[in-house]
Order: C-alpha cells, then sequence, then structure tokens
C-alpha cells in the first residue's frame, strides 16, 4: 500500500506493513469502509488518503470534531458501535483500532457481521509498546504510580468472541513496528492511549509527569528523538459470500 500521508503535520499511528497487511488480505482501497471506535481517524487516514470511503463513528464528539478538521473527506457519526446507525450489508469493510476492550464485544462483533457486505472484511487491531523497548519500563512504572495495568487501552487477556463470532477465515498476525520518535510525540500518544482507555485527565497528567521524569533520570535530559518498538495485534476474518 502507498500510503499517503500528511506527514509533517501528523505521523502515521501505526505502521505501513500493518497497513500492507490489510490490503494484502482484502481491505479495498476504493471501497466503503466503516471506522468504529474511530475516534479522531487515525487509523482510518491512510484510507482516506488513497481514496477510500470512510465512515467513522464514535462517541466522543469532541474527537468527532477533531476528525472533521482533519479528514473532511470522510463522513463521521456519533454513535454506539454495539448500535449501529447503518443498514445492513453497507460496508466493504469493517475496521477497529485500539476499541474493542471498551466495550461488548460480542454485540460489537454482530453488529459489524450485519452492516459487512457478504464477503467484506473485519481488521481488529491493538498496539502497545514491545517489552525490550527502552521506554517500555519507563511507562510500566509510571502506570503503577497511579494505579493502572500497563497495557491499559490494549486488549489483555485474549479475543475469545472474535473467534466464536459468526466470521471465517479467523486469523491473528504480529507486526511488529521499530521507529524513530520524539519524546513529545510519545508523550502525546500515551495521553491519547490513556484517554481511550477511560482514564480522568488529573491521573493522564500525573503519569505524563511521572514518565517525564524518569525520562530525565534514566534517558537523561537531552533525550529528545529515540528509537522505540510497537508490537501490533491485527485480528482479520472474513463474511462468508
Amino acid at each position: 500500500m502507498t500510503v499517503q500521508n500528511d506527514a509533517p503535520a501528523r505521523a502515521l499511528a501505526y505502521s505501513t506493513s500493518l497497513y500492507d497487511a490489510l490490503v494484502e488480505f482484502g481491505i479495498p482501497l476504493r471501497g466503503r469502509i466503516l471506522d468504529a471506535a474511530c475516534g479522531e481517524g487515525d487509523a482510518s487516514a491512510p484510507f482516506i488518503d488513497n481514496g477510500a470511503t470512510v465512515t467513522g463513528i464514535d462517541l466522543h464528539a469532541e474527537a468527532l470534531d477533531r476528525a472533521r478538521r482533519l479528514h473532511p473527506a470522510a463522513t463521521w457519526r456519533l454513535g454506539e458501535v454495539t448500535a449501529l446507525p447503518f443498514e445492513a450489508a453497507s460496508f466493504d469493510a469493517y475496521i477497529c483500532a485500539q476499541g474493542y476492550h471498551l466495550f461488548d464485544r460480542t454485540k460489537a462483533l454482530a453488529e459489524a457481521f450485519r452492516v459487512l457486505k457478504p464477503g467484506g472484511t473485519i481488521a481488529i487491531w491493538w498496539k502497545h509498546a514491545l517489552s525490550g523497548s527502552p521506554v517500555r519500563p519507563l511507562c510500566d512504572e509510571a502506570a503503577r504510580e497511579i494505579d493502572i495495568h500497563p497495557l491499559a487501552g490494549t486488549l489483555v487477556g485474549g479475543f475469545r468472541e472474535f473467534y466464536a463470532a459468526p466470521f471465517v477465515g479467523q486469523s491473528l498476525r504480529v507486526v511488529q513496528w521499530r521507529l524513530i520518535t520524539t519524546r513529545t510525540a510519545f508523550f502525546q500518544e500515551e495521553r491519547i492511549r490513556l484517554e481511550h482507555a477511560g482514564v480522568a485527565a488529573d491521573r493522564i497528567d500525573r503519569y505524563v509527569t511521572t514518565l517525564n521524569q524518569l525520562f530525565i533520570e534514566q534517558l537523561g535530559p537531552e533525550t529528545g528523538r529515540f528509537q522505540h518498538a510497537f508490537m501490533q495485534y491485527l485480528y482479520l476474518a472474513r463474511k462468508a459470500v
């Protein structure tokens, strides 16, 4: 997939190799794609930029307002992932990033199945810092400081509902991503992750303050750009024709 992205203003939220896997599996670049729990549209941005007809749905009006400003070519709707306001067989593909730990997975998957066209594809994924990343221990320590699970904002404990849903060809792909990032960009990414996990704003502030102090103490105050690594867990399936 040739990702066309407004890189100077906004970096990719997930790796190009993940999007390559999505296209290889069958998500059409010119099809109708539903982005469930879309937030600001980070997950579907590369598809929008490549000409897909994207509709995003989310419960958070502020995030949708930002999505409209960032991606005016797409359609952004306020609504429930577990009660989608769309007709059956409306979409060629359904995607959701960093979201399925937040709502009833069985109901959400039933709705995904309903709105997909026969032969349509579903892709659900999460990412989290690789255990070997130099900043992973710092994130874990900062998470303990505010008494949350270190992997808040990701799926913990398996995804049994996905394999029980009436899709076909269910599979899991693990896609590693190494990149050079900045401290500012990384802290913003962590803020978004914890917001999506439902952590209160004051606790997120404490987390970032603690994380910044740990950066200074363990990586040095001069650390601006650094190498970071994610593990991306990508669940894929189809609706039978």
